[in-house]
């Protein structure tokens, strides 16, 4: 648009120039020329000395609200680039097609600055970020030249952190509790075993003083416990085992797992989740805090964008095959679209063969793709795929 203008004030100024022989609108006309041709050079020269580079490799970011991507841009010529647009190719792993995003600014000569490109963030999952092109200008911004933009990189979308209301029926199973009553409320004695007696010492709690050995003595003596042991619990994940192995994960299934997670380490519990992947590979993690849930679901996500993307490429392949021979053969079209039918359902019931949930006989808690969370063949809740926000903030989880 600038430049249009630009080429529109030039010729103006040499028609005045030429009908009325004024000297100084020659001037200018003779001026915009040369300067035109100046930014052309500028911003070609321009071209072999601003770089751009993202500044790591891996970003993390929360589903719906956004990130911005850190690019290093530096420019090592002693003209300022009046404007540089950076845009980037966003794109969810297993897509084909993805999103573009564009970010515009300026550098000043010999500097270096960090900029944040926007990227939208409206699922949980690994977006893949790759530069698609960078452009230069002169200070007039008439001209727009290539610049050097290499580096990908990948952002993790996590779910909202939440966490889910759970309540252990048996705060401390197999525990015995020196008398102590537990309730349902999950509330229950500090202490466990008794491990000796010592002399009460300023802070201890009136709760663990041994009344009897006092009075026997005349001097304080409290009891000293065993350390409580570390609960544990296992959870097992069925992701396709209600739907197409070729579907992605349902946001919410990760989000309510995500609280799971949480709301077990607000308890103290450490967890190890089990799934089987759709190749019928077992993977299992144990998580202890919030950077192993991380690191899990990073797992879980790569298994899904695999799943999806070898789904997608067998279906075109097929889609692929039935054309030729429809082509070749002359075959007829009730024929082929009973075959192609026929072939796409044995892949699929390929892949339900090793997702099959036998979840009855394990142990522990299942969370299936349905959103029903399990205890053996017990429904402990079965959420909604549209109120689960809602149903992890109000339910109490009883396990």
């Amino acid at each position: 648009m600038k430049k249009a203008v630009y080429i529109i004030v030039m010729a103006a100024a040499w028609y005045i120039a030429g009908m009325y022989r004024l000297f100084p609108f020659m001037v200018l006309a003779v001026a915009q020329v040369m300067a035109f041709f100046v930014m052309l050079i500028v911003s070609r020269y321009l071209r072999g000395g601003v770089f751009a580079a993202p500044a790591g490799t891996v970003v993390e970011a929360e589903r719906g609200a956004g990130c911005g991507i850190p690019v290093d841009v530096e420019n090592r010529r002693k003209i300022s680039a009046a404007r540089f647009t950076i845009r980037m190719k966003v794109r969810y792993r297993g897509e084909k097609r993805g999103k573009t995003e564009r970010f515009t600014g300026n550098i000043s000569a010999e500097s270096r600055i960090r900029i944040l490109v926007p990227v939208h963030t409206p699922h949980c999952g690994v977006l893949k970020a790759e530069p698609e092109e960078m452009k230069v200008y002169d200070p007039l911004s008439l001209f727009g030249a290539k610049g050097s933009f290499d580096g990908a990189v990948d952002v993790v979308v996590f779910p909202v952190k939440r966490r889910a209301n759970i309540v252990f029926e048996e705060p401390y199973p197999g525990l015995s509790r020196g008398g102590e009553n537990t309730g349902r409320d999950g509330k229950a004695a500090e202490y466990g075993d008794v491990k000796f007696l010592r002399e009460y010492r300023e802070g201890d709690s009136s709760r663990a003083i041994h009344w009897k050995q006092s009075a026997r003595t005349d001097t304080l003596w409290v009891r000293e416990y065993e350390p409580e042991p570390e609960r544990h619990t296992e959870l097992r994940l069925d992701p396709w085992g209600k739907k197409d192995s070729g579907e992605m994960i349902p946001d919410a299934f990760y989000e309510i797992l995500y609280a799971l997670l949480c709301g077990l380490a607000e308890n103290g519990s450490s967890v190890t989740v089990r799934w089987t992947t759709p190749a019928g590979k077992p993977s299992s993690y144990w998580i202890s805090d919030d950077d192993s849930a991380k690191r899990m679901l990073c797992e879980l996500f790569a298994d899904d964008a695999a799943a999806w993307r070898e789904n997608r490429d067998g279906e075109e392949a097929e889609n692929t095959v039935s054309e030729a021979n429809r082509a070749k053969k002359e075959k007829s079209r009730a024929y082929s679209r009973s075959r192609a039918k026929k072939e796409k359902s044995q892949v699929y019931s390929g892949s339900r063969a090793h997702t099959g949930n036998s979840a009855g006989a394990e142990p522990g808690y299942i969370l299936d793709g349905s959103l029903r969370l399990m205890r053996g063949n017990e429904t402990v809740f079965c959420f909604s795929p549209d109120l689960y926000e809602e149903e992890l903030e109000r339910v109490t989880l009883y396990l």
